[in-house]
């Protein structure tokens, strides 16, 4: 499956001397409909068509609720 989302990076510059600014990594924002409960998946973040893609990475859906299952 194919999703996609949006880039963005967030910058924080100040006017008075001697404060740092401050410029954030790339951040993806990505939303994904209809994952199975309890189901690892895997992902990749970035852009194919320049090969600038991240690592394979992974995270799992939380189970139904049940009475004996906590996430």
């Amino acid at each position: 499956m194919k999703q996609n989302g949006v880039s963005v990076v967030y910058s924080q510059l100040y006017p008075f001397e001697g404060l740092w600014n401050y410029t954030s990594g790339i951040i993806h924002h990505v939303k994904s409909d209809g994952l199975e409960p309890e189901t690892k998946y895997y992902y990749k973040c970035g852009d194919s068509s320049l090969a600038a893609m991240s690592d394979e990475l992974e995270f799992e859906t939380f189970p139904l609720p049940a009475p004996n299952k906590y996430p």
